[in-house]
């Protein structure tokens, strides 16, 4: 997008911003000259994402592509190295300094989204080590079929050449894939178990949007071939598996540091994050221990008592959050749960807006019964697709509950408590991604739209839960016991993210630890397998909490008496979620210009 002075000026006189000719310095028309190649990098990478990424090009909503399926062999691999290399280079050229202040979080932004495919195309070689890759066509398949928006033609003939694809791609995946690593293989197995277990509801889903535009012959005949497929490729997996030389999944001190600086850039140094994260485990164990002693020891008998009795003190472990919270698992009849989460999510939001806490929600919360696919448990691995199969997706919140026919009452009472809908309720609510789309404002970049930066989601969540504890949100008993379990148990997954991927310890060791730590087995080796896969994921809750903890105490002591919580939140939500390097000034930014909106905040895509 090209900006001349005249266009410049004829926007700003539209816009009401300028009413008075000026001519702009050398400096400023340096600006706009750096600017434009921000602007064109970015409309280079979104080509690159239609061109060569076409499953997320779908996902992400973006036009154009959906009927090509792109090969996935080593010669687009190569392609796509080369593509993002260039990009990469172009915008190691760049310097910040030399971009005016409102494209700078632009060029932070599109810096992680290029360096991120970079790092996962390049080097962790998900093309030869990720059996998981290759099953995103199935994810797509999905939610094609549900977008409502696209006429119903063209949605089934999207998907169903995806369908179509689906041996082709998988028959690349037994040539390509090289060393994969036991976990990932072992979470690809379970993926294939539960798209097979549910074609079923592929075919439901295709036959209700059909209108006989398809027989039910074809249908069966199209599904067949990708279940049998699907099945060739979990024997593919299964000999893999009985294999012994499989490639170690961590990626190892040097890439770890490489993803911290120059993928997610990180403000904090990097030498400093294993103190920050045992001091944060310190800091939050301790919490735990000081509000569950007294607690802990009214409910123990003498003889229990005595038995922990050492040097004059009774021993509270971490562990006892299970022996205390026994006593809250009363949770609401089975078909009372859906209103009762619907009731605590309109008193969490009534709460925060009373309090002046958080800006009030836009976007209007539906909150439903997760489909059967939801509720399935695979023993090993939960993973799920993205959206809901055989039933339209009619909510924003998706609760899994289990069959009514075969509950099991303990286990409800036990998952689905008070305490704990609250807690879920204010997580989803108050900084969960509704709120944060909620306050984003409709001329944002596409950009920042795009960017999901882990450090600022994952950071928000825990961040917006510790202030609404700060105020008094969780005030009972059990709410506070939740909230004191949840920062405890990031506080673990925290250190093990740190210490696995950098390879002090191994998958067993991190198991050990984490339930040497308290935390129960199952638990323990659910999220394990899920975190050893992600590196950082654990880590950016408590490196993005810390940075906008950072960031509101910086204004309070500007703003003294004129600080408001809900105009900071607001703030700071309506920049995007963009890299932290680029949020505190891109938040001052935001502060400066109040409710008008820059020039520069325009849509370039």
């Amino acid at each position: 997008m090209k900006k001349t002075l005249s266009t410049l000026l004829l926007i700003g006189v539209l816009l009401g911003v300028v009413n008075f000719s000026f001519a702009l310095t050398a400096k400023e028309e340096n600006l706009l000259i750096n600017d434009d190649q921000i602007f064109s990098l970015a409309n280079k990478y979104t080509s690159i994402v239609h061109a060569l990424f076409d499953e997320e090009a779908v996902r992400l909503g973006l036009t154009g592509h959906r009927n090509e399926i792109i090969k996935r062999d080593t010669q687009n691999e190569i392609t796509k190295i080369k593509a993002l290399n260039s990009l990469k280079a172009s915008l190691d050229n760049i310097k910040p300094s030399s971009l005016s202040s409102y494209v700078q979080a632009d060029y932070y932004t599109l810096k992680e989204l290029v360096s991120l495919k970079y790092f996962n195309t390049e080097i962790k070689k998900q093309f030869e080590t990720d059996p998981m890759w290759y099953l995103e066509s199935m994810d797509v398949v999905y939610e094609l079929l549900l977008k409502d928006f696209l006429p119903t033609q063209e949605r089934l003939d999207y998907a169903f050449k995806r369908l179509e694809a689906i041996p082709d791609i998988l028959a690349d995946a037994q040539d390509n894939l090289k060393n994969p690593s036991e976990l990932s293989i072992q979470l690809a197995i379970e993926k294939v178990n539960l798209e097979v277990t549910n074609m079923q509801s592929i075919i439901s889903l295709v036959q209700r949007i059909s209108n006989d535009k398809l027989t039910k012959n074809e249908i069966n005949q199209l599904t067949k071939k990708a279940t049998t497929a699907l099945n060739s490729y979990k024997t593919f997996l299964q000999k893999k598996l009985d294999e012994k030389n499989h490639q170690d999944f961590r990626i190892g001190s040097n890439d770890y540091e490489y993803l911290y600086q120059e993928v997610y850039m990180i403000p904090s140094r990097y030498g400093k994050l294993e103190s920050i994260l045992w001091k944060n485990l310190d800091q939050a164990q301790q919490s735990l221990l000081e509000w569950i002693t007294p607690k802990v020891i009214a409910s123990l008998t003498d003889e229990e008592k005595e038995e922990r009795l050492s040097n004059n003190k009774i021993n509270i472990y971490p562990k006892d959050y299970y022996l205390i919270s026994k006593n809250y698992k009363n949770a609401p009849e089975y078909d009372q749960i859906l209103k009762t989460y619907s009731k605590e999510v309109r008193n969490a939001d009534e709460f925060f807006v009373t309090k002046q806490l958080f800006p009030t929600l836009s976007l209007p919360i539906v909150i439903t019964s997760a489909p059967p696919i939801l509720r399935s448990m695979p023993s090993k691995v939960t993973v799920y697709p993205p959206v809901p199969l055989s039933e339209k997706r009619t909510g924003d919140v998706l609760i899994s509950l289990p069959k009514k026919v075969n509950l099991n009452k303990t286990e409800y009472n036990a998952n689905y408590n008070y305490g704990k809908i609250k807690f879920s309720s204010a997580e989803y609510i108050t900084p969960g991604q509704t709120l944060i789309y909620s306050v984003e404002p409709a001329n944002l970049s596409l950009l920042c739209k795009l960017s999901d930066d882990i450090f600022y989601t994952h950071g928000w969540i825990k961040y917006a839960l510790d202030t609404a504890y700060e105020n008094d949100f969780f005030s009972k008993d059990e709410d506070k016991l939740n909230y004191l379990w949840f920062n405890y148990k990031k506080a673990i997954y925290a250190i093990v993210d740190y210490e696995l991927q950098t390879r002090v310890f191994d998958l067993q060791s991190s198991l050990d630890f984490i339930k040497n730590s308290g935390i129960e087995e199952k638990e323990a080796v659910s999220y394990l397998n899920y975190l050893a896969l992600k590196p950082f994921d654990a880590v950016s809750y408590i490196i993005g909490a810390q940075e906008f903890e950072r960031l509101r105490i910086k204004y309070q002591k500007k703003q003294k008496s004129d600080f408001n919580f809900v105009t900071f939140h607001t703030r700071i939500l309506s920049v995007g979620r963009i890299p932290l390097i680029a949020l505190e000034n891109t938040l001052e930014k935001a502060y400066a210009k109040k409710e008008t909106d820059s020039l520069f905040s325009l849509t370039y895509f």
